[in-house]
């Protein structure tokens, strides 16, 4: 169960750096898929989905970090 969590907190980190470089612009939702860890879009866009809709909550469990 423990890599679950970690899979959760990751997924969280992921998505709040995927956040901070959409908010900049300019740089295509593919692009941040891949500077955020994603092998493939639709994998980043199902995450970002899940975190949107609720099911993925931002707890700030994972410290913020710089790319």
């Amino acid at each position: 169960h423990t890599g679950n969590k970690f899979r959760k907190e990751l997924t969280l980190h992921r998505i709040r750096i995927a956040k901070r470089l959409a908010e900049q612009g300019g740089i295509p939702l593919a692009e941040i898929a891949e500077r955020v860890g994603y092998r493939s879009y639709s994998g980043f866009w199902k995450a970002l989905q899940s975190f949107e809709a609720g099911s993925i909550e931002d707890t700030d469990t994972v410290e913020d970090a710089e790319i």
